[in-house]
């Protein structure tokens, strides 16, 4: 969960510039990038975390080409807004089952970064 996890936070920071308008596709690369090294622990998650993971991975990889095609900050911030909300639930659900699995102790857990 530790690396996939990570990735998953790597692929969300590496585009979040989307947001005000900036889109650096070396870094987006490279974190989708992360995520096919992190795949590599696949077999060692839950089915359903494997579900919030894949349409996470699915959808930033979806928001990466998609801008990679665009030329303006106002096309990169409407990306940002119309796709990112498709892909927040499954990152948090993820970000959730990691927690709980890497901090079984719930005085130990952290709340998650969404909530």
């Amino acid at each position: 969960y530790d690396e996939m996890y990570a990735a998953a936070c790597t692929f969300y920071y590496a585009l979040s510039p989307l947001e005000i308008g900036r889109f650096d596709k070396k870094s987006a690369q490279e974190a989708d990038d992360a995520m096919v090294v992190a795949r590599r622990y696949w077999i060692s998650i839950d089915a359903a975390d494997k579900g919030h993971w894949m349409v996470f991975w699915q959808g930033c990889r979806n928001m990466r080409v998609d801008a990679e095609a665009m030329t303006s900050s106002a096309q990169w911030t409407k990306l940002w807004g119309d796709d990112m909300t498709k892909v927040s639930t499954p990152f948090l659900e993820f970000e959730k089952a990691a927690i709980s699995k890497l901090n079984p102790s719930p005085a130990q857990a952290e709340k998650p970064l969404g909530g």
